[in-house]
């Protein structure tokens, strides 16, 4: 009999833990979002419509890991469907005939890998909220506000456009070493050991969000396949092939390889997917047969780079210390870039860290109304292969995080430099043209401040 009584016990006990599962919900509050954490306990199921006189804009979708975008129309009219089964978060979309889509089924575990940062656009209100861990959301004032659909979807009252960012929590010291590099033509080249087989010059650009080797590059046999993104609707999910963004605009027909046994100096990657380019344009008469950028160079605590110049040679070192007691800028990734708030003239500016860029970048609309004279400048080229025309200016004053800096040498577009993330006339590019004013850049990934020595 006590032993009975000790089963029921045990039972009873374990039926009290179970697992609640939170959903986020975007609000419209009197004309600007917000994001309400809503916990789903076990078999809860929760009802929110859409449209009409509803308050209720969207879930956030967290489908898989990438960017996603999601464009609510005021007059649009749905019902958004939430459930906790069994610790599997279900979400479903029911369409005005009845019918139901699920379009994401994840468990509890799967979830709280993700860190998620949710870009929202309205017709007169921009927001950035981080929700840490799938389970702590807070409204980010420093980011900017990226718009995956370049602005180019016109936006009435009550509409928003949705660009979700979902990357795994990070895992800091996954990359340990350093590398030799030196300076060429305004960029930072070093040799990589593709493989066994192949080495090949490429340049160290914080400003790419993925890493990139040209064709004649690869180990013999590199098995290549399409560059795909995850497309979920109410009509069901299908692969689309994915662009990047280039300089002057989008890299199209991309491919994608696994490379085994990369060697970066001291560094040495057992394995890694690189985005694959037929051809890169020749510096000088220097060939670029691939790109490190920050999915290989972010994967660590903090990252020193000894700046290199025509007279001598640099050096990247991962996971050093610094001892400079000198303040540090703060700084926030967004699409994959590093993004410093700055200013020109009381204009806000969101300057993206960009070392594989000679020159430092503005827009034309930045110098409109105000007293800087542009002349002619070069015709420059991004990954995308298309020419951009520029002017230039020597800058008497900019803001660069929280410090004056004076006469820099900036080069002026016409069109948009950073259209393709909806930061039309405020984005701008800081390049190696900055850096040579230094002897070190020190980037503080988990505490997001850098320091130029």
């Amino acid at each position: 009999m006590i032993k009975q009584v000790l089963i029921l016990i045990l039972i009873t006990v374990g039926n009290i833990f179970t697992q609640s599962i939170p959903v986020f919900l975007i609000k419209n509050s009197n004309g600007s979002p917000v994001i309400e954490k809503i916990d789903l306990q076990e078999n809860e199921m929760q009802v929110y419509p859409r449209g009409k006189n509803s308050e209720n804009i969207s879930l956030v979708l967290p489908v898989s890991e990438g960017i996603s975008g999601d464009f609510v129309k005021a007059d649009d009219s749905n019902i958004m469907i939430a459930r906790n089964k069994s610790g599997i978060l279900s979400i479903l979309v029911q369409k005005q005939d009845g019918t139901q889509k699920t379009i994401l089924e994840k468990s509890f575990n799967e979830l709280a890998d993700y860190d998620i940062k949710v870009n929202i656009t309205g017709y007169s209100v921009k927001k950035v909220f981080n929700i840490t861990g799938y389970n702590t959301v807070i409204e980010d004032i420093n980011s900017p506000v990226i718009d995956m659909f370049g602005g180019k979807i016109p936006l009435n009252e009550g509409d928003f456009s949705i660009t979700t960012e979902i990357k795994k929590t990070q895992i800091n010291n996954l990359l340990n070493g350093d590398f030799e590099i030196e300076y060429f033509a305004g960029y930072y080249f070093t040799k990589i050991d593709v493989g066994s087989t192949k080495k090949a010059d490429v340049i160290i650009d914080l400003g790419a969000v993925s890493s990139f080797l040209t064709k004649d590059a690869l180990p013999e046999g590199t098995n290549l396949y399409k560059f795909y993104a995850a497309e979920t609707s109410v009509e069901g999910k299908k692969m689309v092939e994915f662009p990047l963004n280039g300089f002057g605009g989008k890299i199209q027909n991309l491919l994608s390889c696994d490379v085994s046994g990369i060697k970066i100096g001291s560094i040495y990657l057992k394995s890694h997917s690189f985005t694959v380019i037929d051809s890169f344009k020749n510096i000088n008469g220097k060939k670029i047969q691939g790109v490190i950028g920050l999915d290989i160079l972010g994967t660590c605590s903090s990252l020193s780079i000894l700046i290199p110049n025509e007279n001598r040679s640099g050096k990247v070192i991962v996971n050093s210390v610094i001892n400079d007691k000198s303040e540090g800028i703060d700084f926030n990734i967004s699409h994959g870039h590093i993004f410093i708030e700055g200013g020109l003239s009381g204009k806000k500016i969101d300057f993206l860290l960009d070392t594989g860029s000679p020159f430092n970048f503005l827009p034309v609309d930045a110098a409109a109304g105000q007293s800087i004279s542009l002349t002619d400048g070069i015709t420059v080229f991004g990954a995308d292969g298309i020419p951009v025309k520029t002017k230039k200016a020597v800058i008497n004053e900019i803001i660069i995080g929280n410090k004056v800096y004076k006469n820099i040498l900036f080069s002026f577009t016409e069109n948009s430099i950073l259209s393709n993330y909806g930061l039309s006339s405020s984005g701008g590019i800081i390049g190696t043209e900055f850096l040579k004013n230094f002897d070190r850049l020190f980037i503080d990934f988990q505490r997001k401040i850098l320091i130029f020595q």
